[in-house]
Order: C-alpha cells, then sequence, then structure tokens
C-alpha cells in the first residue's frame, strides 16, 4: 500500500527517541496518523470491492457494476417489496456479473440518462 509498513513505522518509533522532545512527541502523534489513515484506507477498500451477483444487493439504489460485456456502469437495482419483485434496470441483452457496495448517491441517476441516452 505504501512505504509506510508497519516494519518501517515500529522502527521509526524506536529511533525518534533521538530527536528529543518536543520533536519525538509530535514524530509520534504522525505516526499515529498514518497508521490511522491506512486504517480507514483498508476498510474503505474492503467496503467498496466487486461483490459476484449471487444475491441481491442489501438496498435498493444505484450501484456501480460490470456488465456481461464487461464494461463498467452505472444502473439501479429495484424492490417491490408488496409483490416481492427484485431486479437490476438494465439494457437489452445486457445483466450484471458484480456490483459494489455502498449504492451510488441519487445524483447519480440524473448523470447515468445523460450517458445511456
Amino acid at each position: 500500500m505504501t512505504e509506510f509498513t508497519s516494519e518501517w513505522i515500529a522502527k521509526a518509533r524506536n529511533a525518534c527517541i533521538f530527536f528529543g522532545e518536543p520533536a519525538t512527541t509530535e514524530f509520534r502523534k504522525a505516526l499515529d496518523e498514518i497508521e490511522r489513515l491506512q486504517q480507514c484506507i483498508a476498510e474503505l477498500e474492503q467496503e467498496r470491492r466487486w461483490i459476484p451477483v449471487l444475491d441481491w444487493p442489501p438496498e435498493v439504489g444505484w450501484y456501480r457494476v460490470i456488465t456481461n460485456n464487461g464494461t463498467e456502469q452505472i444502473r439501479q437495482y429495484v424492490r417491490v417489496p408488496d409483490r416481492d419483485i427484485h431486479y437490476w434496470d438494465v439494457k437489452d441483452g445486457e445483466w450484471i456479473m458484480m456490483y459494489t457496495n455502498p449504492p451510488l448517491p441519487n445524483h447519480h441517476r440524473r448523470e447515468n440518462e445523460r450517458n445511456t441516452r
């Protein structure tokens, strides 16, 4: 992910004692922040991974998808609860292979409509 591996950070923590105060404290705060940001990045990468379409998405909305022709598109997943109907709003001959979580904000709907006309 970066040159700031856990081993590098551990060595830097040990070496910073030679800086003297307040530099040592500030350097350790910076290392803490690097670790915090790396954790956030890892969580976001996991959250937005591609999910094979083996089951329906957890919620309705617009999703970034990979279609049967291998292209990345934005498509809507729709659920009609009172009739127990689930479907992807796709073009003729198109089907969804994978999608990402979570759904995109609704403003992508207008952008997608412009791009698919």
